[in-house]
């Protein structure tokens, strides 16, 4: 057989490729914005090592994620009264218990404690925080943990605002979640606040709508730990 003909009849013979099918859909993730954790442009673009963790879910998973900033309790409202939402990090409570669906563990760090530079107080155990005035996002861990310990907390809605007070001497202390606050400060200008303690854990998890379907929770769930196993979650803490 001429060689022509030949190259001909293997070209036939072979698979043509075609476009790259789409992802199956997944649910949006709603992210709380965090500097260096989940930046947000003025587009509305997400950056940071948190988005990087949701890029590689939803390799891992085969799911198309999108991602849509929101304050804390407006996402908590939304993922709750919506199909198709997810929120990541989450507190998982027993008040919330039956309220969300939750997928799977993404984060665990401490309750950091910052002051500003100049502030020479030593805190060693919560009760020396007794009438002080401390800034704390709303709806978070730290929050939770400043109000078991009977302590008064000035509730914002993000990380750079309570960092900014900080940094504008408006109060006394700024609790955060230990990868928020480390991410954050290392961002800021100098003099930059100073760690003074670190307490408790925080163990955050992926939540979705209740009524998230087995199939694509099971999907999030598996590539979470494959996450895990791999090591993509340790910029977050988890190991």
């Amino acid at each position: 057989m001429p060689r022509v003909r030949l190259f001909l009849l293997l070209a036939l013979l072979l698979p043509i490729a075609g476009p790259a099918l789409p992802l199956p859909a997944g649910p949006t993730i709603i992210v709380f914005p965090s500097p260096g954790v989940f930046d947000v442009s003025a587009t509305g673009e997400v950056s940071g090592i948190g988005a990087s963790v949701v890029q590689r879910l939803a390799e891992v998973s085969g799911l198309a994620l999108s991602m849509q900033p929101m304050p804390p309790a407006r996402a908590l409202l939304t993922v709750q009264q919506q199909h198709g939402y997810c929120v990541v990090a989450l507190p998982r409570t027993p008040e919330r218990e039956a309220l969300f669906r939750w997928v799977g563990q993404i984060s665990s760090a401490s309750v950091a404690l910052y002051a500003r530079a100049d502030d020479s107080r030593r805190i060693e155990t919560p009760a020396d925080l007794r009438g002080a005035v401390i800034v704390v996002q709303r709806e978070s861990r730290p929050l939770a943990w400043l109000k078991e310990q009977g302590l008064t907390a000035y509730e914002v809605s993000d990380t750079a605002t309570g960092l900014r007070m900080l940094r504008a001497g408006r109060v006394d202390f700024w609790a955060v979640n230990e990868i928020a606050g480390l991410h954050a400060v290392a961002s800021a200008p100098a003099p930059q606040p100073r760690l003074v303690a670190s307490f408790s854990r925080i163990e955050l998890y992926l939540a979705c709508h209740r009524e998230l379907s087995n199939e694509l929770s099971e999907r999030l769930a598996a590539a979470l730990e494959q996450l895990r196993r791999e090591g993509d979650l340790r910029p977050l803490g988890l190991r």
